[in-house]
């Protein structure tokens, strides 16, 4: 008979655990020192990416877990609509007053230099990739850009969610400070920005669909002052994405492409147990009075919260 063993600490008793998993230090208790194969089962049925701070963007096959130091990333299932996202010279990106050169691929990215030519509305957007969405569905777009490009000093980077759906959303970078420095436009979420691998930032915003209508990208160059101008102002983008919800990068060419939900299932011994899951900031969810059979538990995504740090049950 297994029972969940207490330590005590002067006039309290603290639970330990039945079941443990650090997934930082890959460290599995299960009736004693386990691994993951035998403490957990996971499928996703595609591939995917993640971002590693020293090696950038990383991909991997259908039913790889994506494990890092952080924990492990489940997500739900997610579309990238733009259908170019790999390739800024296409048809599907008209230019208004700005140039476009592939520079190579860094950190693990295909970017792109784009640069104001002509003074006036500049920017380069995914219009043929428009999607329609219903009143009340999240927008959310992001892009990534590298920091201190040979620019002008002050040079704004403008992310747009932009279309029929809602007046126009956006966030301006400092490219050289790597700051967010403006917002606005409607219905607005709080912008993230992150450092995503060396010298490389995510910036991502989201919206809310106040109406049905469709939705695109947008990126534009702006000065200091919050003006498109030309001489000089330039910046490194790549992965552009719009989605419905936050996401990691989907890589596209030529049509949108879905990433499937992870799926990751816990296997212990059939009974009741309490679930406490910890996510990379240390915040937690807690589940009481879970059944979990021969079948398994499958861990809740949450839309929000994509690195999951630890999971520990403790029997009922």
């Amino acid at each position: 008979m297994n029972v969940a063993l207490g330590v005590a600490l002067g006039a309290a008793t603290v639970t330990q655990p039945d079941f443990s998993a650090d997934f930082v230090s890959e460290i599995y208790y299960k009736n004693g020192v386990s691994d993951f194969e035998s403490c957990f089962s996971f499928s996703r049925g595609s591939n995917a990416t993640f971002d590693q701070f020293d090696s950038g963007l990383t991909h991997v096959d259908n039913d790889t877990i994506r494990q890092f130091d952080c924990g492990i990333i489940l997500e739900n299932s997610a579309v990238n609509h733009v259908r170019n996202s790999e390739d800024l010279t296409t048809s599907s990106w008209p230019l208004v007053n700005m140039s476009v050169i592939n520079v190579g691929t860094i950190m693990g990215y295909n970017f792109y230099r784009i640069e104001n030519v002509s003074s006036g509305k500049s920017f380069v957007g995914d219009q043929n990739a428009s999607v329609l969405f219903s009143a009340g569905d999240r927008v959310s777009c992001s892009i990534v850009f590298r920091q201190n490009v040979e620019s002008v000093l002050g040079t704004r980077l403008r992310l747009q969610v932009i279309g029929t759906i809602e007046a126009s959303v956006y966030a301006d970078v400092d490219l050289a400070t790597a700051d967010i420095i403006a917002t606005g436009g409607g219905v607005i979420g709080e912008p993230i920005l992150e450092e995503i691998a060396v010298g490389t930032y995510r910036l991502s915003l989201w919206t809310e669909a106040s109406s049905e209508g469709y939705a695109y990208l947008r990126a534009t160059l702006l000065d200091a002052i919050g003006h498109p101008q030309v001489g000089g102002h330039k910046a490194d983008i790549a992965a552009p994405q719009i989605s419905e919800s936050f996401s990691s990068y989907i890589p596209t060419s030529g049509t949108a492409q879905t990433r499937n939900a992870d799926e990751l299932k816990i296997f212990l011994s059939p009974n009741v147990y309490d679930v406490m899951i910890t996510y990379s900031d240390l915040s937690t969810a807690q589940y009481f009075d879970e059944p979990i059979d021969e079948n398994g538990w499958t861990v809740p995504l949450d839309d929000e919260r994509l690195c999951v740090r630890s999971i520990t049950c403790t029997r009922v």
